[in-house]
């Protein structure tokens, strides 16, 4: 008991260590099994120098080498993949990159020892009846393990390019994952959702199928998070504004935006020098010159790669109004704080430019509704202050 307990606590220790050969000796001592493991290592050992002395000395092999071989290889493959399977778990935790490929090359390199070893075993003749069958059963199991062979091949393809780390938030669409990765291994992807829960998928659909890595953005690594909103402006509220309305909008937006100062001035002046005879200025352009600078001299909005404010095309429902910026605070608490409040200012800002979002009729507006059977013009300023 003793003896049991003082080999688990040094496995424990040897797999905490930073250095990669403790953590491998740690992972074959650990658990029941460990004394298997190191006879097997053993045994590994032994039937590769009986191999390498037949084949270099031409020494003549001991009876049933073949079958010592084969045994040998299928006890290494099972035991191997209990290790790799343990330390792949340490690995992805400590976020070790090059030891997660490391051992995932091991495993494969195991797997080719027992392909050879099988082969060998069977030793089959060209064109003998041994041969046929074992081309028809290579091209059966090739067919039913296709995806695992293409998740081997996308592995190597994304973990040398550096194209997928632990850590990595990324977006599969076509499978609807939307997570952070939590492990990589030869034939799967492990990923856990932004809402808690976690996701699986085969490594060969990140080299097949289209998903986007986020990580450089959310780092801070690029000029910011995308916002992308659009609002859809009431085109019965498309008018000119003159004279004391223009007066009482500089006013209220200089007392409520005391960075916009000086910005009606040097906008009327461009209007004029464009168009000597216009004494008014459309609504719609002048709030789309505000937001525009309202949006460059914002802290938090990055002047790259782009900032655009822009009129859409026409739909059925009004003008639509779009904003494509870049926030510099990536994180998602903090991209959301940032957006929400820059939503908000451009609805409130309508208002003092006479513009309103258009919004569907309701029930609750029907039932309220009066309408008076009198000739009267329409006044766009109802409901609104400046």
């Amino acid at each position: 008991m003793k003896e049991s307990f003082k080999i688990s606590y040094n496995a424990k220790r040897a797999l905490t260590s930073k250095k990669w050969a403790w953590q491998y000796w740690g992972a074959i001592i650990d658990g029941k099994w460990w004394w298997v493991n190191i006879l097997i290592v053993l045994a590994s050992m032994f039937d590769a120098a009986l191999l390498i002395a037949r084949a270099v000395w031409g020494c003549h092999p001991f009876p049933y080498l073949r079958i010592a071989t084969l045994v040998v290889s299928v006890l290494l493959l099972w035991r191997t993949s209990v290790v790799i399977k343990v330390l792949n778990t340490i690995f992805c935790l400590r976020k070790q990159e090059t030891r997660i490929t490391c051992s995932q090359i091991v495993l494969l390199v195991v797997i080719g020892l027992f392909i050879v070893a099988l082969v060998e075993f069977l030793n089959p003749r060209k064109d003998s009846p041994e041969a046929i069958m074992l081309g028809g059963a290579g091209l059966v199991l090739g067919w039913i393990f296709q995806d695992t062979i293409k998740s081997v091949a996308a592995f190597l393809y994304l973990r040398l390019n550096g194209l997928l780390m632990i850590e990595d938030w990324i977006e599969v669409p076509s499978y609807g994952v939307d997570g952070i990765v939590k492990g990589v291994s030869l034939t799967t992807v492990t990923l856990e959702n932004w809402d808690t829960t976690t996701s699986a998928i085969p490594t060969f659909v990140l080299q097949s199928q289209h998903f986007k890595n986020n990580q450089k953005m959310l780092e801070g690594k690029t000029h910011g998070r995308q916002m992308l909103k659009t609002f859809v402006v009431d085109t019965g509220w498309i008018q000119y504004l003159e004279g004391e309305e223009l007066s009482t909008l500089r006013q209220r937006i200089e007392d409520l935006s005391p960075s916009m100062k000086g910005f009606f001035d040097y906008h009327l002046k461009k209007l004029k020098e464009d168009n000597p005879a216009a004494d008014k200025v459309l609504n719609i352009q002048l709030y789309r010159h505000y937001i525009y600078h309202w949006l460059m001299q914002h802290e938090h909005v990055s002047h790259k790669p782009r900032l655009i404010v822009r009129w859409l095309e026409q739909v059925d429902e009004g003008l639509p109004l779009q904003v494509y910026c870049f926030i510099t605070d990536s994180k998602l608490d903090s991209f959301e704080w940032q957006q929400s409040q820059i939503i908000e200012h451009i609805v409130e800002s309508m208002a003092w430019f006479d513009l309103q979002l258009y919004q569907r009729t309701s029930g609750y507006d029907a039932s309220n509704n009066t309408i008076t059977m009198v000739e009267e013009q329409p006044n766009h300023k109802k409901g609104q202050s400046l």
